[in-house]
């Protein structure tokens, strides 16, 4: 499984990856607030449910992290490939 991090103009962090076993990519948002460190995501997409490597592209854009996002992994998920 590949994963990556990158912190949100919001604090919040912003990991995603591709989870091999599963054959699916995913990402996830957790609140970076002290008092929340040890707390769930406050989203969580991927896991059980197949998602695209487009899934991820409308992710990134739509969470605003376009421009913090590894460009590479961006064209490897805009083409279905693990990264």
């Amino acid at each position: 499984m590949s994963r990556y991090e990158v912190t949100m103009k919001n604090g919040h962090t912003f990991t995603y990856g591709y989870d091999r076993p599963m054959s699916t990519y995913f990402w996830q948002i957790f609140n970076n607030e002290p008092e929340n460190v040890d707390e769930m995501p406050i989203v969580d997409e991927g896991g059980l449910r197949p998602r695209s490597g487009g899934d991820l592209l409308t992710a990134v854009d739509e969470h605003g992290v376009k421009d913090l996002v590894d460009s590479n992994h961006m064209n490897m998920a805009a083409m279905d490939m693990p990264f």
